[in-house]
C-alpha cells in the first residue's frame, strides 16, 4: 500500500511543480510588466518631447533672426536716392520728354483734320502741365513716401528696441519652454505618472506656437521687402504715368493704375507697422494687467494660478 502511494505522489508532484512554476512566472510578469511598460512609454514620450523642443529651439533662433531683419527692413528709408532708382528714373524721364514731340505732332494733325480728341484746346494745357510734372515725378513720389514713412517709423520706433523679446514673451513662448523644462526636471527627480504626457504636451504646444510666430514674422518681412522693391519700380516708371495722363483715350487708365499701385504700396507699410505695434502693445498691457501665467503641478495634474 505504501509503495502505491509513493508511486502516485512521484507521478503527480512533477506536474504540480511545473504548474506552480508557471503560476510564479505569470505572477512575476504581471507584477513587473506595468512598470516596464510605463518606463518604456516614459522614455518614448521624453524622447519625442526632447526632439520637439530641439526643433522649437531652432525655429526660435530663426524667429529672432527674422525679427531683427524685420526691424531693419521696416526702418529702410532710401527710396528715391537709391543709385538704381536715380539712374533708371533719369532714363525713363528723358524718353518721356521725347514723347512730348510725338504728342505735339498729334495735336497738330488733330487740329488740321479736326479730330476732336486731339485738338489743342483740349490737351495742350494738360500737356504743358505734365511736361513740367514729369521732371518732378520722383520728387512728388518721394513726398508721398516721406509722409507715409514718418507715420510708419513712429510705430517702428515704438517696438524696435525689444521687438524680439516682446514677441517671444507676448505669445507666452518663454513660459511654455520654462514649463516644459520644469516638468522634465520633476520627471527626472520623481518620475511621477503624468509628467511624461505633460512634458510632451508642453513641448508640442511650444513648437506649434513658435512655428506660427515664425511664419507670421516671415510674412511680414516678405511684405516689407516687396514694398521696397515695388516702390523702387514705381518711382522709376513714374514719368510714364504722367506722360500717359496727357494722352487722350485709353492711355489715361494706365496712369490711374500706376496711382492705384503707388497708393497701395505707400500705405501698406504704415498699416502693417501700426497693427504690429498695436499687437505688441496689447500683449504688454495684458501681461501688466493680468500678470504672467503661473503653472504649477500637483497630484491631480496641472493647476493655473
Amino acid at each position: 500500500m505504501n509503495r502505491v502511494i509513493k508511486d502516485f505522489l512521484a507521478k503527480r508532484l512533477p506536474i504540480k511543480g511545473k504548474a506552480f512554476m508557471v503560476f510564479i512566472l505569470i505572477t512575476a510578469v504581471g507584477l513587473t510588466a506595468p512598470q516596464f511598460a510605463y518606463a518604456a512609454f516614459q522614455w518614448l514620450s521624453d524622447s519625442i518631447a526632447w526632439l520637439l523642443l530641439l526643433i522649437a529651439g531652432i525655429i526660435g533662433e530663426l524667429t529672432i533672426t527674422l525679427i531683427g531683419l524685420l526691424v531693419d527692413v521696416a526702418q529702410f528709408n532710401n527710396f528715391i536716392d537709391a543709385p538704381a532708382v536715380a539712374k533708371g528714373w533719369g532714363i525713363v524721364r528723358d524718353v518721356c520728354n521725347m514723347f512730348f514731340i510725338v504728342i505735339l505732332l498729334l495735336i497738330a494733325f488733330g487740329s488740321v483734320f479736326r479730330i476732336e480728341e486731339y485738338q489743342y484746346k483740349k490737351i495742350l494745357g494738360k500737356l504743358l502741365i505734365m511736361a513740367v510734372l514729369i521732371n518732378f515725378s520722383k520728387s512728388i513720389a518721394g513726398f508721398f513716401i516721406d509722409i507715409a514713412q514718418v507715420v510708419m517709423l513712429t510705430f517702428v520706433n515704438g517696438f524696435k528696441e525689444a521687438a524680439a523679446g516682446n514677441i517671444i514673451i507676448g505669445f507666452g513662448i518663454k513660459e511654455m519652454f520654462n514649463f516644459a523644462s520644469n516638468i522634465s526636471n520633476d520627471t527626472e527627480a520623481s518620475g511621477q505618472g503624468l509628467s511624461g504626457l505633460e512634458y510632451l504636451a508642453a513641448a508640442f504646444l511650444a513648437l506649434v506656437t513658435i512655428t506660427i510666430t515664425c511664419i507670421v514674422v516671415g510674412i511680414y518681412l516678405v511684405v516689407f521687402l516687396l514694398r521696397i522693391v515695388a516702390l523702387w519700380f514705381l518711382i522709376i516708371i513714374s514719368p510714364i504715368a504722367y506722360a500717359l495722363s496727357a494722352f487722350p483715350g485709353d492711355a489715361k487708365k494706365y496712369s490711374s493704375q500706376w496711382w492705384d499701385y503707388f497708393g497701395k504700396y505707400v500705405t501698406t507699410g504704415p498699416i502693417l507697422a501700426f497693427f504690429l505695434w498695436l499687437s505688441l502693445a496689447v500683449m504688454q498691457t495684458s501681461k501688466t494687467t493680468y500678470g504672467n501665467l503661473n503653472v504649477s503641478q500637483n497630484e491631480g495634474g496641472i493647476s493655473i494660478i
